[in-house]
């Protein structure tokens, strides 16, 4: 199984998801968000792989198993977020648009090979961050417990980010501002 090498994604994607799961008896619906989630997420790896953004040792020795991976971990997702969709209250459904929306676009800027840039991390940050959303509506979750720790994971998400970015920068002599 081929998995995703950015450690601290494992993190931004299991804290939301778990906030979510808490905010209520897990039912079929908040699981099955889940499950889509975390496939999807695990699709990330293999389309690296494929696209050649891993080099072309890993393409050339991977691609045959990425290929199974990549459309195992959609498949999965695509049944699980349909599953969730179809069991989960009304506004878990219009909430479940933000996560869709926002991996849309993660999945652009993979392609484009844009993912590891500022944007793209924060682009990463929102995404994850918003799993809270119809994971909690799914399980009943509604003000402050709904759109409080949506928040709260994006603002931590992103400061880390920049940090880890101002710590790169600074390593590598470039982007003062950032630095700064």
């Amino acid at each position: 199984m081929l998995l995703p090498k950015e450690h601290g994604a494992y993190a931004q994607l299991a804290f939301p998801i778990l906030s979510g799961l808490a905010m209520g008896p897990p039912g079929v619906g908040a699981a099955a968000f889940s499950v889509a989630a975390i496939a999807l997420f695990l699709a990330s790896e293999p389309l690296e792989v494929l696209i050649g953004a891993r080099g072309a040792r890993a393409h050339d020795a991977l691609a045959s198993p990425a290929r199974r991976q990549l459309v195992g971990m959609v498949a999965l997702g695509t049944f699980a977020g349909l599953l969730a969709v179809a069991v989960s209250p009304p506004a878990a459904r219009v909430l479940a648009f933000a996560p869709a929306a926002l991996g849309g676009v993660l999945g652009i800027l993979v392609l484009a090979r844009r993912i590891k840039t500022l944007p793209g991390e924060i682009g990463a940050v929102a995404a994850f961050a918003s799993l809270h959303l119809p994971i909690a509506a799914a399980d009943g979750a509604r003000g402050a417990r709904l759109w409080g720790p949506a928040i709260v994971w994006f603002a931590v998400f992103v400061a880390a980010t920049f940090a880890v970015h101002a710590m790169k920068a600074r390593h590598k002599g470039r982007d003062a501002a950032l630095v700064r």
